[in-house]
Order: structure tokens, then C-alpha cells, then sequence
């Protein structure tokens, strides 16, 4: 009989080569517990799929993390389960029709060029390019109005300041920050 393997989603080794603990999930525990942390780990396709069409066996509404305590925050989509789910990704399905995803490709690229040009020769790529394109993609989907204010976007090695709506000139700029990033926002 096989040993059930220790699934340890924190470990280094997990993080370095997740795929040999993947393939023993999947060859030996399909469907793993982790009594200590309180989560299962489903790794074949065919159950993962069915636990997504059944959400009233298995809910998202406990969190999506480990960390969290879903309780204690409000619910992003991706932890809600139908009615409340279906009718909230019929809103959002709107803003990203294949029209408005392709038309959306060369403002995204600008915005990730302009950010790529201010930044050091090393920084921090998640906090300093790839948690700064989204919301100023998102922004840029929302459409301008003079009723939500400019985003600050702190970063301790660079600060941003991104205009949510308007123009590049309507920048609002962190006390100690030494650089602005002005990322054009719905012209």
C-alpha cells in the first residue's frame, strides 16, 4: 500500500517544484485532507470539475486561503457562491467581452511600458509593475468621472500615484514619494 503524502502548501520545496507533490496528490491522494489546516486538495481534473459544477457540496464561501478568516472580511467574487455569485459575474461579464479585452490590448501595453520605464534597473516586479497594472487597467475600464478620486498606489521603494479618471495632470502625489509614475487614464 502507498503512503499518502504530506501536502505542506507552505514548504520551500513546494514553492521551488510543486509538480512531484502534484503528481503524488494525484497518483495517491486525489482527494487529500489536511486535518491540522483544515483544507482538502482535490488534484485530478475530473474532481475538480465536478466540485466546481456542485457548490452545494462544496462552497467557496469559507475563503479561498488558508490565512483568512472569511468571516471577518467582505466576500470577493471568486468566494461567493449562486444566487449571489451568478448575479454579480453577470455585471462584471459585461466589461470584459471579447470586444473590450481586445480593444483594451494596446492601452494595457502602453500603461505596462510607461510603468517598465520609471522603475530601477532592480525592483520589486510584483509590488512595483505587477500590482500597479491592474488597477490602472481597471481604471482605465471604468470610464471617466469626476466623482471618484485618484488612487494612491504606495510602494515603499517606488512611490506611484495613478489618476483613477482624468488626465495625467490631475495626479495626486504621496508626501515622501521622490518619483511619480503618471499613467494616462481615458483620454
Amino acid at each position: 500500500m502507498t503512503e499518502t503524502p504530506l501536502f505542506d502548501p507552505y514548504a520551500y520545496e513546494t514553492h521551488e517544484d510543486p509538480y512531484p507533490i502534484y503528481r503524488a496528490l494525484r497518483d495517491d491522494a486525489p482527494a487529500y485532507i489536511d486535518d491540522t489546516r483544515g483544507f482538502w486538495a482535490l488534484s485530478r481534473y475530473e474532481d475538480v470539475r465536478r466540485a466546481i459544477d456542485d457548490w452545494h457540496t462544496f462552497s467557496s464561501t469559507a475563503g479561498i486561503t488558508l490565512e483568512r478568516d472569511a468571516a471577518a472580511v467582505d466576500p470577493m467574487l471568486i468566494e461567493m457562491d449562486p444566487p449571489r455569485h451568478t448575479e454579480l459575474r453577470a455585471l462584471v461579464s459585461r466589461a470584459f467581452t471579447p470586444k473590450r479585452v481586445a480593444d483594451l490590448a494596446a492601452p494595457t501595453r502602453e500603461l505596462a511600458k510607461e510603468l517598465i520605464a520609471v522603475c530601477d534597473p532592480e525592483f520589486d516586479a510584483i509590488e512595483d509593475f505587477a500590482g500597479v497594472l491592474p488597477m490602472a487597467v481597471i481604471s482605465t475600464m471604468l470610464g471617466p468621472t469626476s466623482t471618484i478620486p485618484a488612487t494612491l498606489l504606495p510602494s515603499d521603494r517606488l512611490p506611484v500615484s495613478v489618476p483613477v479618471f482624468g488626465s495625467v495632470h490631475n495626479l495626486v502625489q504621496l508626501p515622501d514619494a521622490t518619483r511619480v509614475v503618471s499613467i494616462p487614464i481615458a483620454a
